[in-house]
């Protein structure tokens, strides 16, 4: 909130006490006169670095404002350590939170695949998403479950499953490196349904010519009864490594990746350019701009406040080589980046002209005024607020699209001709929903979204 970007884990050698990538921490404040900088604590003090060296570890706000760190391994990949088993919390507010071993998670995700050759079991970067209930849908390889995670007291609430019930191990993988995206639907009031929605995943394991999976999972964890279904959904162009980003109007755009491979370096040769649209009212892709850049791996992708989606980076090859490599992979390392413009920058959009007690965090349970300069005269509007999330490897932690409860008054003409209306939105109650945290404001009018502007709710 407020500005201040947090990150944590990663490389480097943990024999190098003063600088391990490993448990370190760096943080990011935003500033208005140019010297911003990047901290990364390189002392000793237990309290400000991780318990635990976690590379690809997922990072995920939590109902309180802090972040729960999940999974991840020692040391690149290449360490011994693994650390399914465990998470943590930042910041650590002391007595069970300090120590690793009151910090197990209810199923130890540790445990090699049978497969043989998979020895970082694909548990690196989880997906992880807080549901309304406050617990969390989490999903490694080809499972899931629903779990409470707490210290000293974590618990299985449902699950686990297979994401796939048609194979006894439960389907194609779909954490690193075989390598899919998931993402919540919209959330809507009363704010009692999530559904979770996969898409990219392949058999592979750093094999660049097994085809990626077409099928998407959805699941409803929030449902007594959750069960994996990989037969309503199908990407339009089959593909690894996609980023699927919220637009302003709330649907996907699924940009980047490969229609072969998996992540990893010289593991994935065929870029797909065309960005998909995923409509999360009838469930159904289809077709948008190319792109002239290849995603591969290491690209990312993000909302920006206009409700255009930046994309940029890709190394497919072993560190940022910048020329192509014939043998092993012609696509060489990126620094272009790269704007998609969705179809309502065509369209005359509304304004947001104010929001009313945006000097501070909106409290929940409140409603504040947005007044809006709208294109006609109806009644067609509708608040929603949109955390961006954090992109890593085709991971969107904390991505959310919530539709807030609206009223907005009839539009009548300003002094200056324009159309006016003033809209009353309401914050959810519960902070599982919308967790404190900075979030893109927009208004739709009949569907079209206006540029959003940054609104705080909680703490």
């Amino acid at each position: 909130m407020g500005g201040l970007i947090i990150n944590l884990g990663g490389g480097g050698d943990n024999k190098l006490k003063e600088k391990a990538g490993g448990n370190s921490i760096r943080r990011y404040q935003a500033c208005n006169d140019g010297n911003c900088e990047i901290n990364e604590d390189t002392s000793n003090n237990a309290a400000d670095r991780l318990l635990a060296h976690r590379w690809y570890p997922g990072a995920v706000l939590r109902p309180d404002g802090r972040i729960l760190v999940i999974s991840g391994q020692d040391v690149d990949g290449m360490g011994t350590g693994w650390h399914g088993d465990t998470f943590e919390i930042y910041p650590r507010n002391g007595g069970l939170e300090d120590n690793l071993a009151n910090m197990k998670m209810p199923i130890n995700w540790n445990t090699p695949p049978t497969d043989g050759v998979d020895r970082n079991s694909r548990f690196l970067y989880p997906h992880v998403h807080l549901l309304p209930t406050g617990d969390w849908y989490l999903q490694q390889r080809n499972q899931w479950y629903v779990g409470h995670l707490e210290p000293g007291k974590s618990k299985v609430v449902k699950g686990p499953g297979p994401i796939d019930k048609r194979f006894a191990d439960g389907g194609t993988p779909t954490t690193y490196p075989s390598d899919g995206t998931s993402f919540l639907l919209p959330l809507a009031a009363p704010y009692d349904k999530a559904t979770v929605v996969t898409c990219g995943a392949t058999w592979a394991y750093f094999k660049p010519g097994v085809a990626a999976d077409p099928d998407c999972v959805m699941i409803t964890p929030t449902d007594d009864n959750p069960v994996a279904d990989r037969t309503k959904l199908k990407q339009l162009n089959t593909r690894i490594m996609v980023y699927c980003v919220y637009m302003l109007d709330g649907n996907l755009a699924c940009l980047g990746g490969s229609s072969t491979g998996s992540a990893g370096y010289y593991a994935a040769n065929a870029p797909v350019y065309q960005v998909d649209i995923l409509d999360t009212v009838t469930m159904t892709f289809h077709g948008g701009a190319h792109a002239t850049v290849p995603r591969l791996y290491h690209g990312v992708s993000t909302l920006v406040a206009s409700g255009a989606i930046w994309t940029g980076g890709t190394n497919p090859q072993g560190g940022y080589m910048f020329q192509s490599d014939p043998v092993n992979s012609v696509y060489p390392a990126e620094l272009r980046a790269e704007m998609y413009y969705p179809w309502y920058f065509d369209r005359s959009r509304p304004v947001i002209k104010s929001v009313s007690g945006n000097n501070a965090p909106h409290a929940y349970g409140s409603t504040f005024t947005v007044s809006v300069q709208v294109t006609g005269l109806n009644q067609g509007q509708e608040a929603s607020v949109i955390m961006p999330g954090f992109s890593t490897h085709n991971q969107m932690y904390s991505q959310r699209y919530v539709r807030l409860t609206t009223q907005c008054t009839t539009p009548v003409f300003s002094a200056t001709g324009q159309a006016v209306t003033t809209c009353t939105a309401h914050v959810p109650q519960s902070r599982n929903v919308t967790p404190p945290g900075d979030y893109l404001l927009t208004i739709l009018d009949d569907g079209v979204p206006s540029e959003a502007v940054f609104i705080s709710i909680g703490p």
